[in-house]
Order: C-alpha cells, then sequence, then structure tokens
C-alpha cells in the first residue's frame, strides 16, 4: 500500500467518524461502557476464531519442504539479478538521454 492510499483512507475514517460519532453517541447516553464492552468481546472473540481457525491452521495444499526451499532460493535470485533488458541507471549530471534507436 503506498503513502497516498494509506493518507485517503485515513482522510476517508476520520471524515466518516466526524459524519457518524454524534448521532452514535446521542443513541448511547448512558450506556456507553457496556457497548464499548459488548464491542470488545466480540472483536476478541473474532481474533481468537481467526487464530484458532485461520488460513494457515486449516488442511489446504502445502508445499513439499524441498520445493519451499527451491522457492526461496528463486525468490533471491530474482532479487539479486536484474532484468538484462532494462538499460542502466543514468547517473550523469545532464539529466536523462534516451537510449538510441540503432
Amino acid at each position: 500500500m503506498d503513502n497516498v492510499t494509506l493518507i485517503l483512507s485515513s482522510l476517508m475514517g476520520v471524515a466518516m467518524l466526524i459524519l457518524i460519532a454524534p448521532n452514535i453517541l446521542r443513541m448511547n447516553q448512558g450506556k456507553i461502557l457496556r457497548n464499548i464492552a459488548l464491542w470488545l468481546a466480540i472483536f476478541t472473540g473474532l481474533a481468537l476464531v481467526y487464530q484458532t481457525f485461520g488460513p494457515d491452521k486449516l488442511g489446504g495444499p502445502r508445499l513439499a519442504p524441498a520445493q519451499q526451499q527451491q522457492d526461496k532460493q528463486d525468490d533471491q535470485a530474482d532479487s539479486v539479478t536484474a532484468p538484462a533488458d532494462e538499460p542502466a541507471a543514468d547517473d550523469s549530471p545532464q539529466g536523462y538521454n534516451p537510449p538510441s534507436e540503432n
């Protein structure tokens, strides 16, 4: 997630909170603590269910240890070597010079 998406998502969340908060506070007068405890219990229960039965806990297709090691080696090799068809970085003080069509 890049910075622009993160900033825009945060702004949208704050705007929604500003629009909804007064009505929620008006609705919950006198029973805010009970509702906070209820929502905390719901989120804690969901987190425990996910931790117990999440995607890593279910018996799905798994790679053999040798295949996992080969995938790690492939990923490391891809990150070290740059593709040959990409031009080298232009570090000259004159700016960008496009490649010639010879």
